[in-house]
């Protein structure tokens, strides 16, 4: 569909759901941690609110901190399913 929440970057992610390629977002957890730590670092100086980018840079911590820092960022998928007992993947 051509609706807003079908985006480049959420293509890029359904690869690996579809056919476990998570080489169309090829950018490290741990470089996608940083970036969201130095954002949170940010907010925190001027002083503003983020509580979304907390949250989110909190996934990315998590990923790194469970060894999966050098993974691509679509892998975040694989880590939340395998913490909820389910593997991600389209069916077929």
């Amino acid at each position: 569909t051509s609706g807003g929440g079908n985006s480049v970057m959420f293509q890029r992610l359904m690869r690996l759901v579809i056919d476990d390629d998570d080489g169309h977002a090829k950018f490290a957890i741990a470089n996608a941690e940083k970036d969201l730590r130095y954002y949170g670092d940010m907010a925190r100086a001027l002083p503003v609110a983020s509580p979304l980018g907390a949250a989110v840079h909190q996934a990315y911590l998590l990923a790194r901190v469970m060894g999966r820092g050098e993974e691509y960022v679509p892998r975040l998928i694989d880590l939340y399913g395998e913490m909820n007992g389910v593997r991600v993947r389209w069916p077929g």
